[in-house]
């Protein structure tokens, strides 16, 4: 009978010391945002009579969950739904594994389809697009970091460099599409300085190439009002400006090159 050595013997694992007054608060408040955030759809994989696996709701209420699946979508159609979700599991699933070998994967996707919140379903279709590149971005920094071959740094890390660069560019394709991207600025008063000339329609500016003009470089256009004057709607469908007064009488606005007038010689007074 053989003896054992100290080397055969189990480490007993460290003691682990009970949380401080710092850490017991910071888990409270985590535990508290927590329990704030909107719980997420997710499935689990049931195996079926003929060895098929498949994913089904997690808890007895089935309608309940599909419900939750179709909002994670965008849609009202369960065909939509469906074939997206095979499609997002595909995508997401760990290298070499098998199909029905695991659901995180597919949950973790589903939480971020959530984040999105897709509103219909071309929301969707990116939503699920985003969900995927950010699966295999990560695949491909994982493989660049596991990795002593140069050849094989550099091929995953620019793969994964181009895929962050569409994942961001997905994200801003997703906020023109919601219209986040457009900005409107709008004019509530125009000022006419003395010498100046307002101009209401849309102003180009041209630099020293081809469409330049020496005489745009010789007007001023002013953009303010203290007079009270407000900025006259054009009648030019083309957007062509209108000068409109300087709020001080009906007398027109002086040109802008600012040339002084001519003065005229005086007649003497007669005695």
């Amino acid at each position: 009978m053989s003896r054992k050595t100290k080397t055969d013997q189990a480490t007993p694992a460290p003691k682990k010391i009970d949380p401080g007054p710092r850490t017991r608060r910071a888990i409270e408040a985590a535990d508290a945002a927590t329990l704030s955030r909107p719980m997420r759809a997710y499935v689990q994989w049931e195996e079926m009579p003929d060895g098929e696996k498949v994913m089904a709701s997690p808890h007895a209420d089935a309608a309940g969950n599909g419900q939750q699946m179709l909002n994670a979508f965008g849609t009202a159609s369960s065909n939509f739904m469906l074939r997206n979700l095979q499609s997002l599991e595909a995508a997401v699933r760990t290298r070499n594994q098998e199909h029905g070998s695991e659901a995180f994967s597919v949950n973790a996707a589903l939480a971020l389809m959530e984040a999105i919140g897709p509103q219909d379903e071309l929301e969707g279709s990116l939503a699920v697009q985003i969900a995927s590149n950010h699966a295999l971005t990560m695949e491909m920094l994982c493989r660049a970091k596991g990795t002593d071959s140069v050849e094989h740094l550099q091929l995953y890390g620019n793969m994964a460099v181009k895929l962050q660069r569409t994942f961001t560019a997905q994200i801003e394709a997703l906020a023109r599409m919601r219209g986040k991207g457009q900005q409107t600025v709008r004019v509530e008063h125009v000022t006419v300085e003395p010498g100046g000339q307002a101009i209401v329609g849309d102003v180009h500016h041209y630099g020293r190439g081809a469409g330049a003009s020496s005489k745009n470089e010789d007007q001023s256009h002013a953009t303010g009002n203290p007079g009270g004057s407000t900025a006259l709607p054009s009648p030019n469908p083309l957007g062509a400006g209108m000068p409109i007064t300087s709020g001080k009488g009906p007398e027109a606005v002086p040109h802008a090159r600012r040339h002084k007038p001519r003065r005229t010689a005086r007649k003497p007074a007669r005695d």
